[in-house]
């Protein structure tokens, strides 16, 4: 073989190593799964009242029970990874099924609230929940409607599951919705009767000696960092002892945080073990509702189909009226 065809057939081989690698990588990009971020926050109130946050793909990022009916009606369900309006159907499908919504109502609503600083996007899916929730009640013969409030902003959402008094005088709203995000992690499969006794440890937890210090390493990080941003000269010298002492500082953070989160872990940990009694009995309440309610729905369904123009006009007059 001469010299140069050894060389060609390197440079073959090389190719082909490049290509393959490259074929990795871009079904590594493809495939794994992305992290998707909070883009707004939705809210369903019957009296069960749950929170849905949502990803830019309007589909259920997390659940938060917002009050222990929410619980007993939502703690057995899929609902994460849906699209927010088969998510809405379902909970006011079950709602009807176990009795928190009169099926012979002579007009009854469902409150929604949703939370987005975009609100050019945010309109347009709040006339889809309506819809949603409208069609639902006129295929079914039910005189109720769906009624919609539109926020720019997350604080209510955040005090609606959190038991923390907050300051949002600092935040944007973008770092209060990563709050929520965060919080709906914690509060992840642990029961809305336990939360109390999750935010004392927490509060007990910042006032550990061990970590009391936490706001004060955070404040001198900031007063670093705006001095290296807003001081008039500084040499390099200046420049680099500041970043060393701020690398320092951050490093002592970041141990307290590793720690800190530990122990929140388990706490957590033991609290959602708790919560696996309460759902069970939970979802035992449930179908006792179900089951009461069957009867009245069967009856419901035959008076509507006997009478579907009467209703379907008293419908359409009640859900007129909500506009």
């Amino acid at each position: 073989m001469s010299t140069q065809t050894k060389k060609n057939s390197k440079l073959l081989w090389i190719l082909a190593i490049a290509i393959v690698v490259i074929v990795a990588c871009i079904l590594l990009i493809v495939l794994l799964p992305k992290k998707t971020s909070p883009y707004a926050v939705m809210e369903l109130d019957v009296n069960p009242k749950v929170q849905f946050v949502l990803d830019t793909d309007n589909k259920v990022m997390h659940v938060n029970y917002i009050n222990e009916d929410a619980e007993t009606l939502l703690s057995d369900e899929k609902i994460e990874g849906l699209d927010v309006k088969k998510a809405t159907e379902k909970f006011v499908n079950l709602c009807i099924e176990a009795g928190f919504m009169d099926v012979d109502t002579e007009g009854d609503t469902v409150n929604v609230t949703i939370y987005c600083d975009n609100t050019d996007k945010i309109e347009k899916l709040a006339l889809d929940i309506k819809q949603t929730i409208n069609t639902y009640f006129g295929e079914n013969g039910i005189i109720a409607g769906a009624v919609m409030d539109i926020k720019t902003n997350f604080e209510e959402a955040y005090q609606n599951i959190s038991q923390n008094a907050s300051d949002f005088a600092d935040m944007t709203q973008q770092e209060i919705l990563s709050l929520i995000d965060e919080t709906s992690d914690d509060l992840k499969d642990i029961s809305i009767s336990l939360r109390t006794d999750l935010y004392n440890y927490i509060t007990e937890l910042k006032n550990d000696p061990l970590f009391e210090n936490m706001p004060t390493l955070e404040e001198r990080i900031a007063q670093f960092k705006e001095q290296l941003e807003n001081a008039p000269i500084l040499t390099d010298a200046q420049k680099d002892e500041i970043n060393k002492q701020i690398d320092e500082l951050q490093k002592n953070l970041n141990e307290l945080l590793k720690q800190f989160q530990e122990k929140l872990d388990e706490k957590l940990e033991e609290l959602r073990t708790l919560s696996k009694e309460i759902f069970e009995t939970a979802k035992q309440l449930l179908n006792e509702k179900i089951e009461q309610t069957r009867a009245l729905i069967e009856a419901h369904k035959q008076y509507f189909e006997q009478n579907k123009e009467q209703v379907l006009a008293q419908i359409e007059e009640y859900q007129n009226s909500l506009a």
